[in-house]
């Protein structure tokens, strides 16, 4: 997973960030801690569709919190494509009840800093 390989890129290189500067991670902190306690922050979210095979392993791993359902509306697909892969990130029996509500709505409010909705 990308985690596992941000970690071994950042331990085999010298990380420098786009102004030039060399990045020190914290003794004992791997890139993919890093990458977690910015998703804890709710400075990080990755967007995903409702087929992503491999989502349920995501969460184990980085947690409900990393991800945000994001269709591309209106420019690569319609309404009907939309509610398809709503429906098929509900129907998914292997994610919990709570991820799912935070990935179709509950992340992107607290990514936006939008006012909590009522269920």
């Amino acid at each position: 997973m990308a985690l596992e390989r941000l970690s071994r890129s950042y331990e085999a290189g010298t990380p420098i960030n786009p102004r030039g500067e060399l990045l020190h991670l914290p003794e004992g902190q791997t890139a993919a801690d890093y990458i977690r306690a910015l998703i804890q922050a709710g400075r990080l979210v990755v967007g995903i569709e409702g087929g992503e095979s491999d989502l349920a392993y995501a969460i184990k791993v980085a947690g409900e919190q990393a991800f945000m359902f994001s269709s591309d509306f209106p420019h690569e697909v319609n309404t009907q494509t939309v509610r398809k892969e709503i429906s098929e990130l509900r129907e998914r029996e292997e994610i919990s009840d709570d991820a799912k509500q935070a990935i179709l709505r509950g992340n992107a409010a607290r990514f936006y800093k939008l006012a909590a909705a009522p269920n």
